[in-house]
C-alpha cells in the first residue's frame, strides 16, 4: 500500500471519528445541561512507566487536538526528596509531585491537575542517583474534546435569538464593574476531566465555592473537582489563557429541589486574588438588569450581558417568579446560556450581587432564587439572616463585606470619590478601608 493511500485512509478513520463522537455528545450535550453537568472528555487505558533505572525518566501522553490532558498516577512511592513534575511542552504550566493539588476517584492513585492543550509531559526528578523508589505508572487519562466538536453539539434552546454572548474581556471598560465581579467565576471540571459547569466563591469565606446540585451531587464528586480561574482570553475575542487551577475539598451542603451545592477548594490563597461573590437575599424584580459569567460549553469566560429579546439589547429579569424543581422557586431570563453554564451567577446589575443560580437552559432559561437558597447556607457563611438591600454595601452573608483585599477591590471599583483608594480589608471586622493621602476611613463612607 502506498504511504499516499495509507494517509488518505488514516484521514477517513479521523473524520469518521469524530463524526461519532459529535453524534454522542450532540445526543448528552443538553438534556445534561438540566439532568447532570456535560460531557467534555473521556477516559483513555494506557501503560506508562518512569523507570528509576533510568538516569533521566520521563514520558510523553499526547491525543491530538484534545483540550486537556489529566494523567492518573496509579502508585506514587519516591526515593526521599525525589518528585515527578506533570506540564505541558513549553514548561508554562507545571504541577509538581508530591506538593501539589490533586483529584481522586476512590480507588488507589491520584489524579494530577489536568494540562491545558492536548500534550503532558511527565519527569522524574532524582536527588540522587544512588536513591531508589518504585517505578511510576501511569495506567490511564483523560483527553479532552476539541472546543469545536462540543459547541457544535450544542442544541440552540437556550440561544434566545442570536447568540449574544461576548467574551468578559470585551466589557473590561463598558462594564469595568461587572468585568470584576466575574474574575470570581471558575470552570469546573469535574468527574476527573470528562465533565463541565460553571461554580464561583461566595464570600466572606475565602474557600467557599456555589455550583449546581447536578453538577456536584457527593463528597466523591468534590474529589473529583478542579475549579480553573481565570480560564479566558486576556483580549476580547484573542489571546493566551493562563487559568490558575485548584481542587475540591469538602461537600458543606447540597440540595435538589433548589440545585445548589455548596463546597470548599484546596489552595484557597492561590485564588484570593479573584475576589468573591456577595449574595442579594430578596425577590428578583420584573425586568430589572441582569448580567451572567458562564463558561458555555467549557469555553473560556462569556458574558450575558446582552439579549436581542428585550428593549434596549440588555439582559433582564423577563420572569420574576417561575416554577423551577419547585413550586416558584426561579427566576427566568432570555439571557443565553448553553450546556456547561449551569451552575453561574445571575448578578443584578443594580447592586452587582448574585440574585440567583442559573440551572435551567431553554427560552426562558432559569436560575434558582438566592433568596430561597440563603436560609439552607448562611450557617456556613457566617450568615444571622438577615436580607440586604440591592444598595448596600455589607455583604447579606452577615460575616462582613470582606475576607480579601481583593474583595474590596471589586465591590469599590469606580465608586469611589475622588482621591480615595482602597487600602486593606479588615479582616477581623469584616470591612473595606480606603485611603486619601494619610487619611483613612472606611470605603463604604466614601462612596460617590
Amino acid at each position: 500500500m502506498s504511504k499516499q493511500i495509507w494517509n488518505v485512509m488514516q484521514n477517513i478513520i479521523a473524520s469518521i471519528k469524530w463524526i461519532l463522537l459529535l453524534c454522542f455528545v450532540g445526543s448528552n450535550v443538553y438534556a445534561q445541561s438540566v439532568r447532570g453537568p456535560i460531557t467534555v472528555g473521556e477516559v483513555e487505558l494506557v501503560a506508562r512507566v518512569l523507570e528509576y533505572s533510568k538516569a533521566e525518566a520521563a514520558q510523553i501522553i499526547q491525543y491530538e487536538n484534545a483540550t486537556h490532558i489529566k494523567l492518573h498516577i496509579a502508585e506514587l512511592k519516591l526515593a526521599s526528596g525525589d518528585t515527578i513534575t506533570v506540564s505541558n511542552p513549553d514548561g508554562t504550566e507545571v504541577y509538581t509531585y508530591p506538593g501539589s493539588d490533586f483529584t481522586t476517584d476512590g480507588g488507589p492513585g491520584f489524579w494530577a491537575m489536568s494540562i491545558s492543550g492536548d500534550t503532558a509531559v511527565v519527569r522524574l526528578n532524582r536527588q540522587s542517583l544512588s536513591a531508589i523508589g518504585e517505578d511510576i505508572v501511569i495506567d490511564k487519562y483523560t483527553r479532552g474534546y476539541p472546543q469545536e466538536v462540543i459547541e457544535a453539539a450544542f442544541q440552540t434552546e437556550s440561544i434566545c435569538g442570536k447568540d449574544d454572548k461576548k467574551d468578559v474581556a470585551c466589557y473590561k471598560n463598558s462594564h469595568s464593574t461587572a468585568f470584576n465581579r466575574s474574575k470570581s467565576v471558575a470552570r469546573m471540571l469535574l468527574n476527573n476531566g470528562t465533565s463541565l459547569c460553571t461554580g464561583w466563591r461566595i464570600g466572606p469565606n475565602k474557600d467557599t465555592m456555589m455550583t449546581n446540585e447536578h453538577c456536584i451531587t457527593s463528597q466523591s464528586a468534590v474529589n473529583a473537582a478542579e475549579a480553573q480561574f481565570n480560564y479566558q482570553r486576556p483580549n476580547c475575542r484573542g489571546g493566551s489563557i493562563s487559568a490558575t487551577k485548584v481542587s475540591g475539598k469538602k461537600l458543606l451542603a447540597d440540595n435538589n429541589t433548589l440545585d445548589f451545592a455548596l463546597f470548599t477548594i484546596n489552595n484557597a490563597n492561590a485564588v484570593s486574588k479573584f475576589g468573591a461573590l456577595q449574595l442579594d437575599v430578596r425577590k428578583p424584580k420584573q425586568n430589572e438588569k441582569i448580567y451572567f459569567p458562564q463558561h458555555p460549553g467549557g469555553s473560556p469566560k462569556k458574558f450575558g450581558i446582552e439579549s436581542d429579546r428585550n428593549n434596549g439589547n440588555v439582559c433582564r429579569i423577563d420572569k420574576a417568579i417561575v416554577n423551577g424543581r419547585g413550586t416558584n422557586t426561579d427566576t427566568a431570563y432570555f439571557c443565553d446560556s448553553e450546556g456547561g453554564s449551569s451552575g453561574s451567577p445571575i448578578l443584578a446589575a443594580g447592586s452587582n450581587k448574585v440574585i440567583a443560580l442559573h440551572h435551567f437552559g431553554g427560552c426562558t432559561n432559569q436560575g434558582v432564587r438566592i433568596d430561597l437558597i440563603w436560609p439552607k447556607i448562611k450557617s456556613f457563611l457566617g450568615g444571622s439572616g438577615s436580607s440586604s438591600s440591592s444598595s448596600s454595601s455589607t455583604s447579606s452573608s452577615g460575616g462582613g463585606e470582606c475576607n480579601t483585599t481583593g474583595d474590596c477591590n471589586a465591590i469599590y471599583d469606580g465608586k469611589l470619590k475622588n482621591g480615595w483608594k482602597v487600602k486593606k480589608c479588615n479582616k477581623k471586622k469584616g470591612l473595606c478601608k480606603c485611603k486619601k493621602g494619610k487619611s483613612t476611613k472606611n470605603c463604604s463612607s466614601v462612596k460617590k
